[in-house]
């Protein structure tokens, strides 16, 4: 398989993230789902290089530039030890994330059953075993490269992303960068993290977006629809904006 079909999955559907859409978007996002596409884009990652720059050229991203990992094809995940990109986690980590994701709900599961399940997910596309999940992850993979919050102009694309970039570009934080930057002064030493995972927000957002699912394929709760969904792309970015805020609120601290 070359990569082809399910590489263009999300140009004509959207992924079902646009909200103007109603009953269409719905519809949409189930037909996605039961296509098996975005399974058979995870599972071909692993044997062709350049599918999700292909897949955001498909989509008419402005940031094709996007990894999942530091591999390319996707190389099986080590056993312990992560890698850098946000499928670069190892077996041993994914098992531990299992096994806190069941301590943390009344949920009562044997530890190595835990482990040998975590073990065949591993071996599932993206390390998702749910299809619901697996096609929230490759649409994460376009909404965060839809997000510019230092860019003054709002990118072309469906509702959610272009809902999701306006409040972002309204955080006060981020203005106050964006005017930083836009008259040439320095920023501080220590708010430049900040500023560097800015201008690639796709990379914490995709950070946060993986764990999330991994813990809701862990309990078997995937987004119950488009609605559902949506929520879900939209709670990771507040909760990297949250993080952000907690960066500038520290070295402000730091800095008095």
């Amino acid at each position: 398989w070359d990569g082809d079909e399910a590489a263009g999955a999300g140009a004509d559907g959207a992924w079902g993230v646009d909200e103007a859409a109603g009953e269409d978007d719905a519809a949409t996002w189930d037909d996605l789902v039961d296509s098996g596409e975005c399974g058979t884009l995870g599972m071909g990652m692993r044997s062709r290089a350049g599918l999700v720059g292909k897949l955001l050229g498909e989509f008419e991203s402005p940031d094709t530039s996007v990894t999942v990992s530091a591999s390319d094809p996707l190389a099986p995940p080590a056993i312990d030890g992560d890698g850098l990109g946000v499928l670069d986690r190892s077996v041993a980590s994914r098992c531990r994330a299992a096994l806190r994701r069941a301590r943390e709900t009344t949920w009562v599961a044997d530890a190595a059953d835990l482990a040998d399940a975590e073990v065949e997910r591993a071996r599932t596309p993206f390390g998702l075993a749910d299809p619901a999940n697996q096609a929230a992850f490759a649409a994460g993979v376009t909404v965060g490269a839809g997000l510019f919050p230092l860019n003054p102009n709002l990118p072309e694309g469906p509702l959610l992303i272009r809902d999701l970039q306006a409040r972002l570009r309204k955080e006060a934080y981020i203005m106050h960068l964006r005017r930083q930057l836009a008259r040439g002064n320095a920023i501080d030493a220590r708010q430049e993290r900040v500023v560097g995972q800015l201008a690639e927000f796709w990379a914490p957002y995709l950070r946060r977006l993986w764990p999330r699912l991994h813990g809701l394929d862990v309990m078997g709760q995937p987004p119950a629809g488009a609605d559902d969904m949506r929520e879900l792309l939209s709670g990771v970015a507040r909760s990297v904006v949250y993080d952000q805020r907690q960066q500038i609120r520290t070295a402000l601290e730091a800095a008095a």
